[in-house]
C-alpha cells in the first residue's frame, strides 16, 4: 500500500473512530466535501499543510496517521501515566519497552524522510 493510501485509510478510520461525517469534518476544515472525499480515498496527494490540518482538528500527531500498522503508538504525559499502545509502561520487559521505543525512532525517520519529500 502505497503512502497516500495508507495515510488516505487512516484518516477515513480516525473520522469513522471519532463518529464524525465526512460533510462536518470537510466544512470545519474549510474544505469542499468532494476534495475532503477524495483525500480520504486516496484519489489526490496530500500535502504536509493539510494533513497538519487534519490531524489538529482530530486532535492526533501526524506520526499517528503516517506510521506502520506495526508501530507502536507512544502516550507519555506523566511518567506514573505513560502507556504504550494503551498499556501501562510497567507492565512492559525492558526488552519489550526497548522494541517498541526502536519502532518509534524508526517511523519517526520515516516521518522526517516524508515530510522531506512533501511540498509544504
Amino acid at each position: 500500500m502505497d503512502i497516500n493510501a495508507r495515510i488516505a485509510t487512516r484518516i477515513k478510520a480516525l473520522r469513522n473512530q471519532k463518529g464524525y461525517k465526512a460533510e462536518i469534518v470537510a466544512q470545519e476544515l474549510e474544505m469542499f466535501k468532494a476534495a475532503y472525499s477524495q483525500f480520504e480515498n486516496g484519489k489526490i496527494d496530500i500535502t504536509l499543510t493539510k494533513l497538519q490540518k487534519i490531524t489538529d482538528y482530530f486532535s492526533v500527531p501526524i506520526a499517528s496517521i503516517l506510521q506502520e500498522n506495526s508501530g507502536a503508538t507512544f502516550n507519555i504525559e506523566k511518567v506514573e501515566n505513560s502507556t504504550i499502545n494503551g498499556t501501562q509502561i510497567n507492565n512492559y520487559t525492558d526488552k519489550e519497552l526497548l522494541h517498541a521505543f526502536g519502532q518509534s525512532i524508526d517511523t519517526m525517520h520515516k516521518v522526517m524522510d516524508w515530510m522531506k519529500n512533501k511540498s509544504i
